[in-house]
């Protein structure tokens, strides 16, 4: 039997696997991707250095992005999908009891509600800028996570041999994770602290190897934000005037973004996440239980509301994925493993019921999004099939029509991405150059 529900797991994760391959495959490199397209691996640690310094401290991601922008557009399209696998396993597995093995149906679940609630999807998932920075990044964060509430691996006794082989491995996860994201990175420390101090209340064992990978993700979380670059970057971005505003008027600023932000797009989220918070409680969730799933909630809000101090960021988009995503698990944690499991008709009617709907919500928002997605991806891909024959022709700096599509889901590739304008110096026009080799391309 278990063996059955193991296959069909598989097999799901196989046809997940399957669809975001072709999904990537067909997703063509947009704005940032195209400065990267022609890198090689010196040039992308050189960038490394040069952002530390001088744009932001994100080397991980930023390293991640053009790695995916340069390689080969199948290799990328299969490593990018097996990253969302991941992605969907992990929130899976962290929002399930330690005795608990994870469902068919549960994943199915957690995939839906992922893909209904996940910010600008076609930004974090499919542009390699995004997907280098959010998605791979989070996939990270959450695999650290995993390795302290749901293996055994920090408590286990190895040889002294072993240790070494494993504890190289782990500090260089912890650096990763831990130098990744500002605001995400900030969540899991969070989390993590929440989760220590619990067990230390419980008196468990608590060893070397917990506390110094925490150390490490630290140390990587400070270098992070420590980068000469995140100054030079709002100077940039916003002038130096911005820096004039006192902190407290920035806070207040940015919280109310924040505020606005959370009730225009994700209120839904939030709603359910209190309506089955106080089902689970009330019918089947233990305190102890309850105490993790709000941790995860906590943690997530933590990591969005972090951004009221960010000079950008507020919106929304791209910078609330991480903190979704831990919200998330809180919400899956309140969804029991089994409707059955109470005996109580009246809660199997609600989760079934509720069911039903996300199934109905997620199909309509899905087949829309994929299909605008698809029409947005063609666009830019007979654009630049027209540079190139352009190219043939003449070594005239090229002018081009507006797209002939625009994405109208968050699934598209460049929905509320930068497009190209006059000034063929300017961004995004300056990246074709090198890109695919032209003059230069100006917007009629």
């Amino acid at each position: 039997m278990f063996k059955d529900k193991k296959i069909k797991l598989i097999g799901l994760e196989i046809v997940v696997f399957g669809m975001m391959t072709i999904w990537n495959y067909i997703t063509p490199l947009w704005a940032d991707d195209i400065y990267a397209a022609h890198m090689g691996v010196m040039d992308i640690i050189g960038m490394a250095k040069y952002d530390y310094l001088n744009w932001n401290g994100r080397i991980i991601g930023q390293s991640i992005m053009r790695f995916l922008s340069s390689g080969n557009h199948m290799i990328v399209a299969l490593c990018n999908a097996l990253m969302f696998v991941f992605l969907i396993h992990l929130v899976s597995v962290l929002s399930l009891r330690k005795s608990e093995q994870l469902t068919s149906f549960r994943y199915v679940i957690v995939l839906l509600i992922t893909i209904v609630f996940i910010p600008v999807f076609g930004q974090t998932v499919l542009w390699r800028s995004g997907s280098g920075n959010y998605l791979w990044t989070t996939v990270l964060n959450l695999f650290f996570i995993w390795i302290y509430v749901r293996s055994d691996f920090l408590n286990k006794d190895f040889s002294v041999k072993y240790k070494i082989l494993l504890f190289i491995p782990f500090m260089l996860l912890a650096l990763m994770a831990g130098w990744s994201n500002e605001n995400t990175s900030g969540g899991t420390f969070l989390f993590l602290l929440i989760y220590t101090i619990f067990k230390l209340i419980k008196k468990s064992k608590i060893s070397f190897m917990h506390y110094t990978g925490m150390v490490v993700f630290l140390g990587g979380f400070i270098m992070l934000l420590l980068s000469p670059g995140n100054k030079i970057r709002t100077v940039a971005t916003l002038g130096k005037d911005y820096l004039k505003i006192p902190l407290r008027t920035r806070f207040m600023v940015g919280f109310t973004k924040v505020n606005s932000a959370l009730m225009d797009q994700y209120i839904l989220l939030l709603v359910l996440c209190v309506l089955l918070g106080v089902v689970a409680y009330n019918f089947w969730i233990s305190d102890k239980e309850m105490f993790v799933a709000l941790s995860w909630i906590f943690s997530g809000l933590a990591i969005i509301y972090v951004l009221s101090f960010s000079p950008i960021g507020q919106d929304g988009g791209r910078s609330f994925f991480g903190g979704i995503i831990f919200i998330i698990i809180g919400l899956i944690s309140f969804i029991p493993n089994d409707f059955g499991l109470s005996g109580d008709k009246f809660l199997k009617s609600f989760y079934e019921f509720g069911t039903i709907v996300l199934i109905a919500c997620s199909f309509l928002s899905l087949t829309n999004g994929m299909y605008d997605s698809y029409k947005a991806s063609d666009a830019i891909t007979q654009r630049n099939t027209f540079i190139l024959s352009q190219k043939k022709r003449s070594t005239k700096i090229i002018q081009l029509d507006k797209l002939a599509y625009y994405p109208q889901t968050k699934y598209g590739v460049d929905f509320g991405l930068q497009d190209i304008g006059p000034d063929m110096n300017a961004f995004p026009n300056n990246g074709y150059k090198g890109y695919l080799g032209v003059k230069g391309v100006i917007l009629k």
